[in-house]
């Protein structure tokens, strides 16, 4: 009888030291797994922050590249003396 709680005592307590040793494991996955989501945040946060400033950079070229941009009479004079040019040339050669 003293044999079978001895045995009994030596189960309980491995099971307990197992136990322990799971919840120990689960509480460092938990952790790692609570670090991986924040880095995350982290990095979602980061792209988002470069996307806006991406985003504010490229408006910034389109508007400086509209401003520098030749105006609408412009490239209708500009076309129109090309066109002068062109036909003057076909007019030297012969060709109707």
């Amino acid at each position: 009888m003293l044999w079978i709680m001895i045995m009994v005592i030596a189960v309980a307590s491995m099971a307990t030291n197992t136990y322990q040793s799971r919840l120990k494991h689960l509480e460092k996955k938990l952790k790692l797994e609570q670090e991986l989501i924040q880095n995350q945040i982290k990095l979602e946060q980061i792209k988002h922050e470069n996307y806006k400033l991406e985003t504010t950079r490229l408006r910034l070229e389109l508007q400086d590249d509209l401003n520098k941009a030749p105006s609408k009479t412009e490239l209708l004079d500009y076309f129109e003396q090309h066109n002068k040019k062109k036909s003057k040339k076909k007019r030297s050669y012969g060709v109707d």
